[in-house]
């Protein structure tokens, strides 16, 4: 057995900006802003380089094996068809006694942190809980090296410190390594070392004080919410509201925040008409009754244009008149002055684009079009700091005329950019002037 994870890492284009790391059983972290390189050090350390081109080369001295990756995008690590199956699937590869098996899959349920029928299909979970059971299976075959790919950005934060809890007790029991790279620069806390990766160095973090979003003051909004005793259950029972009502009044931007699985984006199908109320009224208007027109970024960016292309959607857009002619080369000049080349990423699948770059990019070309409305559903996911900041200040600039619904975890984020919150954790809706106004929901 290989306890000590040894490698170098040199940025060629820099010379003499070469890091040895040595890391030993616990968690490590590395921080680093999306487009860094984060991805390409997971290939790398893991034997499967050459699907990105990096700035920098990694010679391992010393690796344990087996290794584990669990990566950013749930859905590409989901093989079976029922939540009992995933759980299953690894066991399944890696013994041969059915009642070994069995004992380990009881056991492995059980780490689940919600309830869940084990034949429903692991593609209708949340975001956040396809991430805790990728987690979850990852650790079941005990490697000796995890690495984990941003792969808790989904999380809100008490559900990720009880992820965390059970990592380490799960270190302390199998004396495992575990490299985490994350783009929030808060998951630092959690290393026994620290680590920032930029385009040009590998160095240990150095913690300061604590960043914090700047904020800007809202123009009164318009955007009305009306829900009205809405129960919605899914087809497999699980009821997410319950005769929930709640009224929301002249908000510019509104904020949904709640735990993983309390029914966010949910929330946002039945908003836009993807799902309705079993019973119950839910509207959103805006001054006069007027219905918003609305665009809708899923917290999988790719599902909006499928196999289509960034400027497939442009054109598109173009076509049905969303998206003025004079505003297309302005679209554009955004995305390069946000560090998006254009060029390098019109043509291609949207399979084929970094989920940030491909999230920043949509949030550009919606807001160029002629939306009343735009729906973030996790917005910042993959971002770093300073990537939130510029994301942040840029939408503060398009609520200027437009209105804004934000689903996400980051209640940071969304106190600073919403003047109103909706929280299905809590039943309460908080404005910006603090006045609660109770959820009626029995």
């Amino acid at each position: 057995m290989i306890d000590t994870l040894l490698f170098t890492i040199d940025f060629t284009r820099f010379p003499g900006n070469s890091t040895e790391v040595k890391l030993k059983p616990g968690l490590h972290v590395i921080y680093g802003e999306s487009g860094v390189g984060k991805s390409n050090l997971v290939q790398h350390l893991s034997g499967t380089h050459g699907k990105y081109p990096g700035n920098f080369d990694v010679e391992i001295q010393k690796c344990p094996n087996p290794i584990q990756i669990v990566l950013q995008n749930p859905d590409s690590q989901i093989v079976s068809d029922t939540v009992d199956g995933e759980l299953a699937f690894s066991l399944e590869c890696n013994q041969t006694d059915s009642a070994a098996i069995q004992s380990a899959f009881l056991a492995l349920k059980k780490e689940l942190p919600f309830s869940v029928n084990g034949s429903r299909h692991p593609v209708t979970l949340s975001g956040g809980e396809k991430e805790i059971l990728n987690i979850i299976t990852a650790f079941s075959t005990e490697p000796e090296l995890i690495i984990l790919d941003d792969c808790l950005s989904f999380l809100n934060h008490r559900m990720k410190n009880f992820i965390l809890e059970n990592i380490q007790q799960k270190l302390f029991k199998n004396n495992q390594i575990v490299l985490w790279l994350t783009s929030d620069i808060d998951d630092l806390q959690y290393g026994v070392t620290h680590w920032e990766l930029s385009l040009s160095a590998l160095s240990q973090f150095n913690f300061g004080e604590k960043p914090m979003y700047p904020c800007c003051k809202l123009k009164k909004g318009s955007l009305n919410l009306e829900i009205d005793s809405m129960f919605f259950a899914y087809r497999d029972e699980r009821i997410l509201f319950k005769q929930m009502s709640c009224t929301v009044n002249n908000s510019r931007s509104l904020g949904i925040v709640g735990a993983n699985g309390s029914g966010k984006t949910t929330l946002a199908s039945l908003m836009i008409g993807i799902n309705h109320p079993d019973s119950g009224v839910i509207k959103l208007k805006l001054e006069g009754g007027i219905a918003p027109t609305i665009a809708y970024l899923d917290q999988f960016p790719e599902r909006l244009i499928g196999e289509k292309t960034l400027e497939d959607l442009l054109q598109e857009f173009l076509r049905i008149g969303k998206l003025q002619v004079h505003l297309h080369k302005k679209c554009i000049t955004v995305m390069e002055r946000n560090q998006i080349k254009w060029d390098l990423i019109r043509n291609k699948s949207s399979y084929d684009i970094p989920w940030s770059i491909l999230r920043i990019a949509l949030i550009v070309i919606l807001t160029h079009c002629e939306f009343d409305l735009l729906i973030l559903d996790e917005p910042t996911f993959g971002l770093g700091w300073e990537q939130k900041v510029n994301l942040l200040q840029y939408l503060q600039r398009y609520l200027k005329q437009k209105h804004l619904i934000v689903i996400s975890h980051d209640v940071e984020f969304v106190n600073t950019i919403c003047d109103t919150v909706l929280s299905l954790d809590n039943d309460s809706i908080t404005t910006s002037d603090l006045k609660r106004i109770e959820r009626e929901d029995t």
